[in-house]
């Protein structure tokens, strides 16, 4: 079970009780991380993994509603 902080606890397969971080559509920010976790990933060869990311980069991108930078 994964804890966030801001939401309480989250049922994640596979990820034991640890702080895990809540990238949101409406934040400007998750766009720029995922892409760069991706690039990450590929210079590793890490292929299933950059291509389960670009899947995600794709979805944030295709959100239509208002964005803004997090407080």
């Amino acid at each position: 079970m994964a804890l966030l902080e801001k939401y309480g606890r989250s049922d994640i397969p596979r990820i034991r009780e640890e702080p895990v971080p809540s990238l949101r559509s409406l934040n400007e920010l998750p766009e720029l991380t995922i892409e760069m976790y991706r690039l990450l990933a590929a210079a590793h060869r890490a292929h299933q993994l950059a291509q389960a990311l670009q899947k995600e980069f794709d979805r944030l991108r295709q959100w239509q509603g208002t964005k803004k930078l997090p407080n």
